[in-house]
């Protein structure tokens, strides 16, 4: 039976349904047509995915604001070869890249299939996670630095040029949190020096989405498309999106974060306002989770 399709949560979303993709892996992947194809049920809000056989998962943009070229995602690919090795939880395993076509104006992507079920927030809000994660990002960081031809990660957004977004959303969030409390925590994070070190290789988008379970344990790290350079400040989000103070306190001390750092991963895991309101309709449990986050990064500490 086809999954029913999720409501449209962006304005230039294409409409992604199951008989589309079955067109396009029949058109493009002959190879595997005959395979049962079924649509895979996620909060992300990037890529609608669709199990194929028991081995595969093809990965189809919902938007053209976040689609990547075909160039890109061979770039990240090798990426993903190279680095699998030296990271202590499985990641993905690219097996073909679909360049955009009449019938999807996109590049799309098929994954090796990884085991694994979405983290329920008992198993998200462990040390068992925070250790986990804490060492997977400390062996993301470790990797040989950047070149400069390598490109900042997406989400490597100044905290000047998130000041005046921040202000205008949280105003409207007094049902969330309050306000004052909100903008003085958020302050507060202006004022932490910046990264001075080298940049490193960040996955950026370290959400419980993100992340696969085996067995009541963390697993896998998936979706890798806000990889790149940038201040290890960006993976340490989790600290607020995944764990209450106890559980975030043992990350911190996992990464061995700075204050300087820390308050700088702050300031991003703030920056969920952003998705409280816009998925309110479309991803309430998306919407649910960055309420959560706000709440936390401002009164946990």
């Amino acid at each position: 039976m086809a999954m029913t399709d999720p409501p449209q949560m962006h304005d230039d979303e294409l409409r992604i349904d199951d008989a589309l993709a079955s067109r396009l892996v029949a058109h493009h992947l002959r190879q595997w047509s005959h395979l049962p194809l079924r649509r895979v049920r996620s909060r992300g809000t990037v890529n609608a995915i669709f199990r194929l056989g028991d081995d595969l998962a093809v990965r189809l943009p919902r938007t053209p604001r976040w689609a990547r070229s075909v160039e890109e995602i061979e770039a990240s690919d090798a990426w993903l070869g190279a680095a699998r090795p030296a990271l202590p939880l499985l990641i993905p395993e690219p097996v073909a890249v679909v360049p955009a076509s009449d019938e999807f104006p996109l590049p799309w992507v098929v994954h090796r299939w990884i085991d694994g079920e979405p983290m329920s927030d008992a198993v998200a809000d462990s040390f068992v996670t925070a250790d986990r994660l804490g060492a997977f990002v400390q062996a993301l960081h470790a990797l040989p630095t950047p070149g400069p031809e390598v490109a900042r990660s997406v989400k490597a957004i100044s905290r000047v040029a998130w000041d005046p977004f921040f202000r205008d959303v949280v105003v409207h969030l007094d049902d969330i949190v309050d306000v004052a409390d909100a903008v003085q925590v958020w302050e507060s994070t202006l004022e932490a020096p910046a990264w001075r070190g080298e940049s490193v290789w960040v996955h950026a988008d370290l959400l419980v989405d993100n992340l696969l379970a085996r067995n009541g344990s963390l697993a896998a790290v998936i979706d890798f498309e806000c990889y790149g350079a940038g201040d290890p400040a960006l993976d340490l989000t989790p600290g607020w999106f995944l764990f209450s103070k106890t559980q975030r306190v043992r990350f911190r001390s996992i990464v061995d974060a700075d204050d300087a750092t820390w308050t700088r991963a702050r300031n991003h895991a703030l920056r969920s306002v952003m998705g409280i309101r816009y998925y309110a309709t479309t991803n309430p449990e998306f919407s649910a989770m960055c309420q959560r986050t706000l709440r936390r990064a401002v009164y946990d500490e």
